[in-house]
């Protein structure tokens, strides 16, 4: 069973507590790729880097955003027409052995990645910060979907 992201009593969220059908309707990335800002179920979540020591990085927390006061340095200007996701726990690194801890967001009618935040090879030396955005993959954004529309009306 999914967790109700409204009900949450704190002001940080794990990324399993993600995971199942939700539906996204904005994204924001920061100018230096050091956070992102997006809103699930109408809840608005932050993520930032853990630089650590410069050459190993973490994602360093999911923060919910309660109030526009505590994101003032940051505001949406990436709202989006509301997408149907299917939030996903990647635990299997890509490489043999290794281990990420990265939420992915699915398009449920593309079913392409549309968003990828976490850690990624946590239990190597050199574990490093994803956030990745891919509004290209968003179905109404699809290049194949829109010459289907284009075919069927002419």
């Amino acid at each position: 069973m999914q967790k109700d992201l409204k009900k949450f009593k704190y002001k940080c969220a794990e990324l399993d507590d993600l995971v199942g059908e939700r539906t996204l309707t904005a994204v924001d990335c920061c100018d230096d790729e050091e956070s992102i800002m997006f809103t699930l179920d109408g809840v608005m979540f932050r993520t930032q880097i853990d630089a650590d020591d410069g050459y190993r990085s973490y994602m360093d927390k999911l923060e919910i955003i309660t109030d526009i006061g505590d994101a003032i340095d940051q505001r949406f200007v990436n709202n989006i027409p509301p997408v149907q996701v299917t939030c996903t726990l990647q635990t299997e690194g890509e490489h043999e052995g290794s281990s990420d801890w990265v939420l992915k967001l699915r398009d449920t009618k593309s079913n392409l990645v549309i968003l990828r935040i976490g850690t990624i090879d946590i239990d190597d030396y050199y574990p490093g910060y994803l956030q990745e955005w891919l509004p290209q993959n968003i179905h109404y954004n699809r290049q194949d979907n829109n010459e289907s529309k284009t075919s069927e009306e002419g």
